[in-house]
């Protein structure tokens, strides 16, 4: 009966990302987008693994590849039961060790949070790369705070503070500190400070003179076109990997072939 609904999520999961790459990719259709990655999420969690960027990007890859229906059925079952039980064999006694390994490799928020039941969004990300990542005595703290973001579903309650000036005075910061959350001020004081520094960027273009700007605008198409390769060679369709770096446009692709090209 679990192998048959497996079968069933995998058989719409195949069908969204061919829907997806017809319709031109992640950056044309952000709904659809949407729709896979809830079936990833439903799909890892009946093997027991988290919603990873190793398994995602695994499933992504036997998703595009060039084979039948049926051969990606069986690929990815395989292939997520072999991950099963690697995941359960090596998986850390508790979460603090998971934290305590994810500090001493700095390991990657976008496979860590998903380990401990966390949604990768501003705030939490702020609490792993700012906080948990720089010093061990916080540890308890930041997750008790994870702990009370999860419980009181209060993300759109912060999310609004940051657009707030005397943020202080509303119901709420008054409504999140009711809850218990202990590090929204230090947030808050972080996401002005990257806010500030981004418009400052911005200032600096401005005032760039057009020889620097198209310099620029090279170096980025090289990276972007960097990129697709990567895509591609974790095998990832050129649609969905020209979609995923930016480079929809046929014009700008080619610009970006021509301008990796002449400076490898």
């Amino acid at each position: 009966m679990l192998e048959f609904e497996i079968k069933r999520l995998l058989l719409i999961y195949f069908k969204l990302h061919q829907n997806l790459e017809k319709n031109g990719g992640v950056q044309a259709d952000g709904d659809l987008f949407h729709q896979i990655t809830q079936y990833e999420k439903r799909i890892l969690k009946k093997f027991g693994l988290p919603q990873s960027n190793k398994y995602v990007k695994m499933m992504w890859k036997i998703a595009d590849s060039k084979t039948t229906l049926k051969n990606k059925n069986s690929l990815m079952l395989e292939q997520l039961s072999i991950e099963a039980e690697k995941y359960l064999a090596s998986k850390p006694s508790s979460i603090q060790q998971i934290i305590k390994d994810a500090r001493k490799n700095n390991l990657d928020p976008f496979d860590i949070l998903p380990e401990i039941y966390v949604g990768p969004n501003s705030y939490t990300l702020f609490l792993y790369n700012e906080i948990l990542l720089k010093t061990s005595e916080l540890d308890n703290e930041i997750l008790e705070e994870f702990s009370r973001i999860k419980n009181n579903g209060c993300l759109m309650d912060i999310y609004m503070l940051t657009m707030m000036d005397l943020y202080k005075n509303s119901e709420a910061y008054k409504k999140l500190k009711l809850y218990g959350l202990k590090f929204i001020d230090a947030y808050i004081i972080w996401y002005r400070s990257k806010k500030e520094s981004k418009e400052k960027i911005v200032l600096q273009e401005v005032n760039k003179n057009d020889d620097e700007r198209v310099e620029d605008a090279l170096v980025m198409l090289i990276f972007a076109f960097r990129r697709f390769q990567k895509f591609r060679n974790w095998g990832y369709g050129e649609n969905n990997a020209r979609s995923l770096s930016g480079l929809t446009d046929d014009k700008l692709f080619k610009i970006a072939k021509f301008a990796f090209a002449i400076n490898s």
